[in-house]
């Protein structure tokens, strides 16, 4: 086997895998393209089918048999002198498409496009030169001046491409440069062999071995940025879910803090209002106007606290919850404004509540303890309320009691209370436990991690 490509037959069995392969990679781009329909694919197309053209002029000689035989010379030496400028005409536009230059590289597209229409011209020329206005020697000068400086200038814009690229416009730059480097070598052989100097091997032999190059640099390129593509596209989708998920985020703090300011506003407001409207019945009952001046005061100093209160809750809304007081002094303020109003009987005992230093615990737990005595006082027609809380093992336990007409926990529907205090208690990871029954009163039991 003359893998040299010097004898005849060795030319012709080379010729006929060069070709297979062509056909091969047509019928592959060519798939390609129907699945995704991309112009670019389609000027590959014709840049394959071109360039097999080009290869069964080069080997004229050999192909003594039909179709082949009955082609005049003249159409020979057409496609000699202008299928591989065409070739290369179609490539660069093939490329400028798939690496997307006109976007990346603005400048570099517009010097890609000057020597696509140097090209354009000279195709256009040829077909003058093919009607014999000028003769052939002078013909193959302007062919291989042309030729010269396209390989010039493919060089010169290669170069520059590389500078700034990624790896899939490299790959794309890569097939370029397999060209360029073949018609190097083609043009330089054909010009040493007119010369008479020897050559060892064919002189095409270099540009057909650099197209099977840039063929298989381009598969490997298409597959390359195929899955580039579905990368891309799984990290589109991903941020699309992140985005959903954010916004889904959005939405729940914003349900969060519509569900914060409802039960703080029903937990303090509401105790405070119910108070607010304790202090006026017990006024409206209170025979000797002499008696009636204290319960006056007394519902302007809940009123200013309850102005108070919703300042705080206004600035609390920019941050998290907090007690400026504390637990203790919290509740011994809000019981000594309710008993002097009311006859109700208070038993508060404590115990090692000095090492509770969680601002936010003792927030909530007020809330909890002031909801029950609200609704102590709003249903329950008590003479006694128990509240005991202790911290026994890094849990604070609260215990709260009293001896009022009581109530079905399971089946009450009387306002939010219960649920509020509930929740408060299942977003602190605690524990929940009511025990009633009617004329028996109410007992709770909760249980808070620290």
């Amino acid at each position: 086997m003359d893998f040299l490509f010097k004898s005849p037959q060795s030319q012709l069995f080379g010729l006929s895998i060069f070709m297979a392969v062509l056909v091969f990679q047509i019928a592959f781009v060519f798939v390609q393209w129907m699945f995704k329909k991309r112009a670019d694919y389609l000027f590959y197309i014709a840049y394959m089918s071109i360039t097999g053209l080009f290869g069964l002029s080069l080997f004229k000689d050999i192909l003594t048999f039909s179709p082949f035989n009955q082609i005049s010379e003249a159409w020979f030496n057409y496609s000699k002198y202008t299928l591989s400028l065409l070739a290369v005409l179609l490539y660069y536009r093939f490329a400028r498409s798939f690496v997307n230059l006109a976007e990346r590289r603005p400048k570099l597209n517009k010097q890609v496009i000057l020597l696509e229409s140097g090209l354009i011209l000279y195709q256009c020329l040829s077909v003058l030169f093919f009607l014999k206005v000028l003769p052939q020697n002078q013909w193959e000068s302007v062919f291989f001046l042309t030729s010269v400086l396209t390989v010039i200038s493919s060089a010169y814009i290669i170069s520059s491409f590389l500078k700034e690229s990624s790896t899939l416009e490299r790959y794309a730059m890569l097939a370029a440069s397999f060209l360029v480097l073949g018609s190097i070598f083609d043009l330089t052989l054909i010009t040493l062999e007119k010369h008479g100097y020897w050559i060892p091997c064919d002189p095409h032999l270099p540009l057909l071995i650099c197209v099977f190059a840039e063929i298989l640099t381009f598969t490997t390129g298409l597959t390359y940025k195929t899955k580039l593509m579905e990368v891309n596209h799984l990290s589109a989708v991903n941020q699309v879910l992140i985005k959903q998920q954010e916004v889904q985020r959005s939405r729940n703090e914003l349900l969060e803090l519509k569900s914060n300011i409802s039960k703080d506003l029903h937990d303090d407001m509401g105790a405070r209002l119910s108070l607010i409207n304790l202090t006026l019945q017990q006024y409206f009952i209170t025979k000797p106007a002499s008696n009636k001046d204290h319960l006056i005061e007394e519902c302007s100093v809940i009123i200013k606290q309850t102005i108070s209160y919703l300042r705080e809750m206004m600035n609390e809304m920019h941050g998290p919850p907090s007690m400026n007081e504390g637990y203790l002094s919290s509740i011994e303020k809000l019981v000594n404004s309710i008993q002097n109003v009311n006859p109700i009987q208070f038993h508060f005992n404590h115990n090692n509540l000095e090492i509770l230093c969680n601002s936010t615990l003792e927030y909530h737990l007020y809330r909890i303890t002031q909801e029950l005595i609200n609704n102590t006082l709003k249903y329950a027609r008590a003479n006694a309320i128990h509240i005991d809380v202790s911290i026994i093992e890094n849990q604070l336990i609260l215990f709260y009691e009293d001896d009022g007409i009581g109530f079905n926990p399971e089946s009450s529907s009387k306002g939010n209370g219960i649920f509020n205090i509930k929740e408060r208690v299942r977003n602190l990871d605690g524990e929940s436990i009511f025990e009633s029954c009617e004329n028996h009163g109410v007992s709770c039991k909760i249980y808070l991690p620290i």
